[in-house]
């Protein structure tokens, strides 16, 4: 922060001696602000997943905010305590399957973007 107090020979210098990705900020002048969000939000690798309920349309509006390499059972686990318990198979559509509707088990790694659809057991 105050990147806008120092000067350029100074901040170049001290480039060279930090030997990872360096971000010049200013929240005083709004310098590299969205630059700094969107390296913060790369870093945690956060992954979209989209829920489609069985029978009806997937929800693209608002997706289901993952890890990547998070699997089905993290999903599960996301979305309700008892899901996993009640879990039967899973629908896929997207990249991390070979094609659209795909069944899959628990274990199963999810991909951003993918569309999921949770099939509980009977009676469930």
């Amino acid at each position: 922060n105050k990147i806008d107090l120092v000067d350029r020979e100074f901040l170049e210098d001290l480039k060279t001696k930090i030997k990872s990705d360096v971000i010049e900020v200013s929240a005083n002048s709004d310098i590299n602000i969205e630059l700094l969000k969107e390296k913060i939000y790369d870093k945690l690798n956060f992954i979209r997943i989209y829920m489609r309920p069985k029978g009806g349309e997937t929800d693209f509006k608002e997706p289901l905010i993952a890890r990547e390499g998070d699997t089905v059972e993290d999903i599960c686990n996301k979305l309700h305590r008892s899901m996993k318990r009640q879990f039967r198979y899973g629908l896929i559509w997207g990249k991390s399957v070979k094609f659209g509707g795909q069944r899959v088990g628990l274990d199963h790694i999810v991909q951003d973007e993918d569309v999921l659809t949770i099939i509980k057991t009977r009676g469930a």
